[in-house]
């Protein structure tokens, strides 16, 4: 199908018509579209009338829905002729840059998982020009482009999360590192100089700690399956980037967040992210972090007292509870010996993050079910209930008895405390059978 302006106009029509409320026009569109995406060149007309502003964005919208639509039904399936054999690779040559210049986070948004949903086909074996392509774009000054590709890079390395230690696995994170190891530090560093020369500057501050978000993610996808070894002699050089972040502090609202916010804001995430890096580094590779340790430890105890209860800090919290716990269970658990300390940590972390919250109550009444399937053990949404009893877990392997005897203090001095008033202190007993139950 060429792409002349009677073609476009029509396709643009269509697009129109498969969002119109009229619901007989939207299934004779969608027949339409569906019965052209055969045809050779349709697929690539689609892709380009996202590129003219002159359309209106919802139907440029639309057509990017489609396209990702297409491309997660059918072209895995190499022997489907539903895309046209001859635009594959032309679709893989041009959707990177479209993906980075269309004028629209939505846009964009669709386009990346369309290019997620193709790597997971075709990476690397299919589109070997795909990394450098990528990594070609971290020279831009322009950190819509880079964090275009990085959002997108995160998208298709995510799934080394899951995948277990194999031959093949290692094969093809060998090719991923060799092209994208080096730039990624390098890029890690410039925009950290960066952040550090514009303190004062919200506009700069607010798109380079988003590349440092997605960067943070990048790195425990490319670490979850083994240490790569180019991570582990550069180990210094990301620590130092990683408890900068720790420690750092800002003025600004739009990076810290509001009081009354439920989400976390942009440097909560970023403190949250590290947390669970150095906690991947503490359960996998706990020898070659082993001189990190202990400062790493001091600095999330630290972070971790100065967060409340809110929301917005839930994100944190759970990944600094989560660190501790690891550390508490693994080789280096003679951190905690003090029995001083243990009690502080039952009293300053365990207990406070048992409690029940308003916005926990309201949970319960609102939705009981999914209020204790939050809590259940593997739950895929963590809770600061359910990793605080994970933490006393975790002490007790090797603190058993005076992590029992101070728990055991606590709860007799709760229910004391319900007894004595069991209409207003309920709360008490519902944390004493919390810290009973994390005893067992």
């Amino acid at each position: 199908m060429e792409a002349n302006q009677d073609n476009m106009n029509a396709l643009c029509a269509f697009l129109k018509q498969s969002i119109s409320t009229n619901a007989n026009e939207r299934k004779f569109a969608e027949g339409e579209l569906k019965k052209a995406t055969s045809q050779p060149g349709f697929l690539l007309l689609l892709l380009k009338t996202l590129e003219y502003t002159t359309i209106e964005e919802p139907v440029r919208l639309a057509g990017a829905i489609f396209f990702k639509n297409v491309v997660k039904q059918h072209w895995s399936n190499k022997e489907s002729n539903v895309i046209n054999p001859l635009d594959r690779s032309q679709i893989k040559s041009v959707v990177v840059n479209l993906m980075l210049t269309v004028p629209t986070k939505s846009l964009q948004k669709q386009l990346t998982a369309s290019l997620t949903l193709i790597s997971a086909s075709d990476f690397p074996a299919e589109w070997q020009n795909l990394l450098p392509e990528l990594v070609s774009k971290f020279h831009a000054q322009d950190f819509k482009i880079i964090n275009g590709v990085l959002q997108t890079a995160h998208s298709i390395f995510k799934r080394y999360r899951s995948e277990v230690k194999s031959p093949g696995v290692l094969l093809e994170l060998k090719y991923v590192l060799k092209e994208f190891q080096e730039p990624m530090l390098l890029l890690f560093q410039a925009t950290s100089t960066l952040i550090g020369q514009n303190l004062d500057k919200v506009e700069v501050l607010v798109p380079a700690l988003t590349a440092v978000k997605y960067l943070l993610h990048i790195f425990y996808s490319l670490n979850s399956v083994d240490i790569p070894e180019y991570f582990e002699d550069h180990m210094q050089e990301y620590m130092t980037l990683f408890r900068s972040y720790l420690l750092f502090s800002t003025k600004f609202k739009q990076l810290v967040g509001e009081e009354d916010d439920e989400n976390p804001a942009l440097l909560l995430k970023i403190q949250a992210l590290v947390c669970q890096c150095v906690n991947l580094y503490t359960e996998k590779y706990e020898e070659e972090f082993q001189p990190y340790l202990p400062t790493f430890l001091k600095d999330v105890w630290e972070l971790l007292l100065k967060t409340d209860n809110s929301p917005r800090f839930d994100m944190l919290a759970i990944s600094a509870i989560r660190f501790l716990g690891s550390v508490s269970a693994g080789i280096q658990h003679d951190l905690f010996k003090d029995p001083s300390l243990l009690k502080t940590i039952l009293e300053q972390i365990v207990i406070p993050n048992m409690r029940l919250r308003e916005i926990d109550l309201e949970l319960f009444e609102d939705n009981p079910t999914e209020f204790v399937r939050r809590d259940i053990e593997g739950s895929d949404n963590d809770t600061r209930r359910r990793i605080a009893t994970e933490l006393v877990k975790n002490l007790r392997k090797h603190f058993e008895k005076e992590v029992t005897e101070i728990c055991s203090a606590y709860i007799t001095a709760m229910l004391q405390q319900y007894a004595s008033n069991p209409t207003v202190n309920w709360q008490a007993k519902d944390v004493a059978i919390y810290l009973v139950t994390a005893l067992q």
